[in-house]
């Protein structure tokens, strides 16, 4: 992040033309969610964490952490959501924290989306609730109809000195006793901010690691889902390990410490999961990737921004579960690690295995099950994207309708976990020649996933169904009428069969000849 000039004086910090009409439209907003709260009667709120870093800093954000004194923090976040026609939350019921979350203020143009955290304080007054906070640059606060107004900021801590130092800084040596998930959050915001961590407080972190694990799984996995939200988010991991703390919300990557590999992988397989979250870091991140080397003959279309965007979950993205599943693709490789009399190393079922890990993290940390399938179907195929041909010859439509039928929604974020996957494993051996031949590949099989511009899960045309098999071919319901069908839709898929006379034509060919059991080539393959 680029360093940002800290406010003085009684109003926003000076500037000019698009980020100061910007910081504008937040601050008036902000006062309007304070004027409709004082209507609801919430009367004493203050804005705190995010958005009065973000006004000292001289930037602006979407996000509105709001902390209401001797209110309902859940009921107000519902009254405020109705009347700002947005979406309500309950983000945590047992600490009474409510969220709002909407997709533009009718009343000004300039805010796209929106989401305001409310958080009951922590005490009978703000000065109460911000002594009890974490770090300095997050136990400042701002009366809520002051919006704008630098000067009015509540700091008793020297957050605005930590913020000019660019530290986190920890408020006492309990910050962490009171709340573990506070170690990650130290990391999360230095990386999120561009800040170093305090020398005493980087030593906290370290001595306290262990206590991670009181944490609730849930706020173990939003503050890690935060972090691989990041654009750096490698370099998190890297300090989050240096710390201790890796470990101790994964534990499942130890055993990856030090494995040995083919001599085609520059690193171990432990640095190599690393090394393959900061190749996805830098394909996703627009400014990298159009400086990169490696970059600029990746095929990056609008519509794979747009995909990698999108939610999975509320406030939980594909690119964020693409990351977790860079990080986990090859966590199985030490169980299934062998040797061959030649001496030659192979992990087979590597990717089979390390889904079964992965769902097992996941469940544990209490992720969505359309998460988990996500994650999972990606890991236990990383490798079928360079399957689906010889020596990457263009693929067949009908191999490409194979792999998006196992994948779904998750045959994209494969595609680039498999690019991810190879950059990591050359490292500084990389050879851009051999890179582009794959990119050039990989262009052709994207191209034929998006479908001219259609979505991953579009239907084929449904010429034929199994109603239909059953009355014409006198079929009944079972495992000869499904491979049936499913051959059908695939030939239906792959322009073999554009009418219902055809595809019923290649129906009855199918119950002549049978079933056919040769093995696959992603079957049979594996490195």
């Amino acid at each position: 992040m680029a360093d940002a000039e800290t406010g003085t004086g009684r109003g926003p910090a000076r500037m000019t033309g698009a980020a100061a009409h910007e910081l504008e439209v937040r601050v008036a907003f902000a006062r309007h969610v304070g004027r409709l709260l004082a209507g609801l009667g919430y009367g004493n709120t203050y804005l705190v964490g995010g958005y009065v870093r973000a006004l000292t800093m001289s930037t602006s954000t979407n996000d509105f952490d709001i902390a209401i004194v001797g209110g309902d923090a859940i009921s107000a976040a519902r009254e405020t959501a109705d009347a700002l026609e947005a979406d309500f939350y309950v983000l945590d019921a047992e600490r009474g924290r409510g969220c709002v979350v909407g997709r533009g203020w009718r009343d000004i143009s300039g805010l796209e989306r929106f989401t305001i955290d409310m958080t009951p304080a922590d005490g009978d007054s703000i000065e109460v609730d911000l002594s009890r906070r974490d770090f300095s640059i997050d136990a400042m606060a701002l009366p809520l109809t002051s919006a704008g107004d630098v000067g009015a900021i509540i700091d008793p801590y020297g957050g605005r000195q930590d913020l000019e130092r660019r530290s986190v800084r920890a408020l006492n040596d309990r910050v962490f006793q009171v709340d573990p998930v506070r170690l990650l959050r130290a990391v999360r915001l230095a990386w999120q901010l561009g800040f170093t961590i305090e020398t005493h407080t980087a030593s906290l972190v370290e001595s306290t690691a262990r206590m991670i694990r009181i944490a609730s799984p849930e706020r173990q996995r939003d503050e890690v889902c935060r972090m691989l939200a990041l654009d750096r988010t490698a370099e998190a991991f890297t300090q989050t390990d240096e710390l201790g703390l890796l470990s101790q919300v994964f534990p499942e990557l130890d055993e990856a410490r030090g494995v040995e590999q083919p001599r085609e992988h520059y690193w171990d397989v432990f640095h190599h999961l690393l090394e393959t979250v900061r190749a996805f870091d830098g394909m996703i991140d627009s400014p990298r990737r159009e400086t990169d080397p490696a970059g600029s003959s990746l095929p990056w279309p609008e519509q794979v921004s747009d995909y990698f965007a999108e939610d999975l979950t509320i406030g939980r993205s594909r690119s964020v579960a693409t990351k977790l599943a860079c990080l986990l693709h090859d966590v199985a490789k030490p169980k299934a690690k062998t040797f061959e009399p030649s001496g030659r190393i192979r992990f087979f079922g590597h990717g089979e295995q390390g889904a079964e890990i992965a769902s097992s993290v996941m469940e544990r940390l209490r992720f969505s099950r359309r998460e988990t399938q996500f994650v999972s179907s990606s890991i236990t195929h990383h490798l079928r994207p360079v399957q689906l041909s010889q020596d990457l010859a263009a693929p067949s439509k009908r191999a490409v309708y194979r792999y998006r039928d196992a994948l779904g929604e998750a045959g994209i974020a494969t595609l680039y976990l498999s690019m991810a996957d190879y950059l990591a494993a050359k490292g500084p051996m990389l050879e851009l020649p051999k890179w582009r031949e794959r990119t050039d590949y990989c262009s052709i099989v994207l191209t034929e996933l998006l479908d001219n511009g259609g979505t991953l899960d579009q239907p084929s045309p449904a010429i034929v169904d199994g109603h239909l098999l059953m009355d014409e071919l006198d079929l009944r319901p079972g495992r000869e009428l499904g491979r049936i069908l499913t051959a059908v839709k695939e030939a239906v898929a792959v322009g073999e069969a554009e009418t219902r006379t055809e595809a019923l034509a290649i129906a009855r060919n199918l119950m002549e000849t049978g079933p056919k059991t040769t093995p696959s080539r992603h079957d049979r393959r594996d490195k």
